[in-house]
């Protein structure tokens, strides 16, 4: 079985074709998607994570639909292109949140979020607040709560945005641990 399949999917907004007719299957690893501005690569994310409802055909993930089927998504990490964060709050209780808001105790909640601020080298600017974090510590705190709660797999959508040469290497290693230890990866990006 499949980690991912995608069915004959088409998405339409309106008049406008963002994908039509897209087959395939993504087994353990990583897979990236790569394609011009406008090809449909966040489309195909977000209908992968399940974001979006194709406009015809079918996604399974995990050998699951996502029709009245949320559970599906606490096997699902997503590191959306767009900034959406909590700017009142600090990096740790961000993650902390997260990680309530999926039934996690609040001390493992903020064992966990200690442990990712580490990885992800945030120790320092975790008590700080969002609002004052730069743009690549912004991504690493959205890479930070796309694995937060262990996903099987992961959607990043432009992980490399905003990042220095050193996080690059730090995220791209990330990755790399997180498909050999058996999760699936499917990555968007202009970055090579």
């Amino acid at each position: 079985m499949s980690a991912i399949s995608v069915n004959n999917v088409s998405k339409w907004y309106g008049e406008v074709s963002a994908l039509s007719d897209v087959s395939l299957e993504i087994d353990e690893g990583i897979l990236g998607l790569l394609g011009p501005n406008g090809a449909g690569k966040t489309t195909l994310l977000k209908l992968m994570a399940g974001q979006l409802i194709p406009s015809l055909g079918s996604i399974q993930v995990l050998g699951q639909t996502f029709s009245g089927n949320a559970r599906i998504f606490s096997e699902i990490g997503f590191c959306p292109e767009q900034d959406c964060l909590w700017e009142e709050f600090s990096g740790f209780q961000f993650l902390t949140a997260m990680l309530r808001l999926q039934g996690w105790l609040v001390h493992d909640a903020e064992n966990r979020s200690r442990e990712l601020l580490d990885l992800l080298d945030l120790s320092s600017a975790g008590r700080k607040r969002v609002e004052g974090y730069s743009k690549g510590m912004r991504q690493k705190l959205r890479l930070a709560q796309s694995i937060a709660h262990s996903p099987k797999i992961l959607f990043l959508d432009e992980p490399m945005s905003g990042l220095d040469a050193t996080s690059r290497t730090l995220v791209a290693d990330l990755i790399r641990d997180f498909g050999d230890q058996g999760g699936t990866v499917v990555v968007s990006s202009h970055i090579l």
